[in-house]
């Protein structure tokens, strides 16, 4: 019998997958803790990044703050990412007994970001903007990959088509998701390759409130269009 299964079981993949996610997200605080030397400068960064969901009737946000607040006077790295998790459960705890409604603020504030970045909206999956001689997409978050989602998306990848064909700079597409992560083989049969995950630049600028794993996958202008232009 080999060492490790080669298959997990749906239990195990679930908590493999739980496992990653904490992993980042502690990477995610390491982050914070590492870019601001203020304790209360960490802090205030990271209540930006969540405050939508701390709006939500759904979660207790006064506390999550207050138990935040009281972070900024740990001096130690390990210390203050352990304490910030711990003040981060009642989100986790929304994500894992109400996903659809945690979905659809992590939607929100995706799609809110995007376009505060200069992104540009295609639909409530698909956001794109343009860099130099590429188009970049963005996917927002969903909880599975199913047939809806997978329609939204072609139907944004048709309408990009449309802008890649009159912008002749554009040279390739790039896709950047939890999809892609999560998603490797459907991304290839819509046509993208698979390049791997982002680095911790990109994460930190246009992803830090991903916790799970973002990788990103490319295909050329010619293949795009080929694909998804629709005469």
């Amino acid at each position: 019998m080999p060492e490790r299964e080669l298959f997990l079981k749906p239990e195990a993949k679930k908590e493999e997958k739980k496992d990653k996610e904490i992993e980042q997200a502690q990477k995610g605080i390491g982050t914070f803790f590492d870019d601001n030397k203020d304790g209360q400068k960490r802090v205030e960064n990271i209540l930006s990044k969540i405050e939508p969901f701390l709006k939500s009737d759904l979660i207790d946000g006064d506390k999550v703050r207050q138990s935040l607040r009281g972070c900024s006077a740990i001096k130690e790295r390990e210390e203050f990412i352990e304490k910030v998790l711990s003040s981060l459960e009642p989100i986790s705890d929304l994500k894992k007994n109400n996903p659809e409604a945690f979905e659809e603020i992590e939607r929100r504030v995706f799609v809110e970001g995007v376009e505060v970045r200069g992104f540009k909206k295609i639909n409530e999956i698909l956001s794109y903007g343009v860099n130099e001689d590429f188009a970049h997409i963005h996917l927002a978050p969903a909880g599975q990959f199913g047939i809806s989602v997978l329609k939204m998306v072609r139907g944004g990848l048709e309408e990009l088509a449309k802008i890649v064909k009159e912008n002749k700079e554009i040279k390739r597409v790039e896709a950047i998701s939890w999809i892609v992560a999560d998603h490797p083989k459907i991304l290839e049969r819509l046509g993208f390759t698979v390049v791997g995950e982002i680095d911790e630049e990109i994460r930190r600028k246009y992803h830090a409130n991903d916790n799970g794993p973002i990788s990103r996958a490319t295909i050329s202008r010619e293949d795009f269009l080929s694909r998804y232009l629709k005469e």
